[in-house]
């Protein structure tokens, strides 16, 4: 039983620390923020993504000075953990602490990066939905962003693309063809008119 309670112990140390500074604060504040990237590192915002692209996401736990319902100083928190799309991104080293300066603070800490492909149905959807999370023992936080998607090219107009080709291709191919049988000698560079055809004929 004492290992037990040692291990937890342990346990609440390394995941959640509570800083007890300033004394006077009697709640805990701070915010999350979320940003969807291009594989370049390029912020997406309100551009768009295509089928088969790859996008990275976030997450920043910030922390929030001072209470804006009384005004009053927010305590500095530590530990915690970080997801995206419930995975843990949670910043390498854990969580350090945030708060003010003079309670040995920093303002803001970033999670790992979550990847992920966009797929042909994100591409019919339109969008992509990826929330972000922070928990630990005194305060929960959640932001979502929204990633927009460009539609699918469908099976149809890619198709008709496709027939279309080819169907230029076959006629220049009959072309070619029948100038051979007639024996005109004509150059594919320049314009082919009657006058041409009948210059350039063969005697019979």
């Amino acid at each position: 039983m004492k290992y037990f309670v040692m291990f937890l112990l342990a346990l609440s140390q390394v995941a959640v620390r509570a800083e007890n500074c300033p004394p006077e604060a009697v709640t805990t504040g701070g915010y999350l923020s979320i940003v969807a990237l291009r594989r370049d590192g390029t912020a997406i915002g309100t551009g768009t993504v295509g089928c088969g692209d790859v996008i990275s996401v976030i997450s920043a736990i910030g922390f929030l000075p001072v209470n804006a319902m009384d005004g009053s100083p927010n305590a500095a928190f530590s530990g915690g953990v970080m997801k995206i799309a419930g995975v843990d991104v949670t910043t390498p080293g854990g969580v350090p602490i945030l708060g003010y300066e003079a309670c040995g603070g920093t303002n803001m800490a970033r999670s790992r990066p979550y990847r992920r492909a966009v797929t042909h149905a994100d591409a019919t959807a339109g969008n992509i939905f990826v929330t972000a999370t922070y928990s630990n023992m005194w305060m929960r936080a959640s932001s979502t962003v929204c990633v927009r998607v460009r539609p699918p090219i469908t099976p149809t107009a890619y198709s008709l693309r496709l027939r279309t080709l080819k169907a230029h291709n076959l006629g220049a191919l009959c072309r070619t063809a029948a100038r051979a049988r007639t024996g005109w000698a004509v150059v594919e560079a320049a314009p082919f008119t009657a006058s041409h055809a009948r210059r350039n004929q063969l005697p019979h």
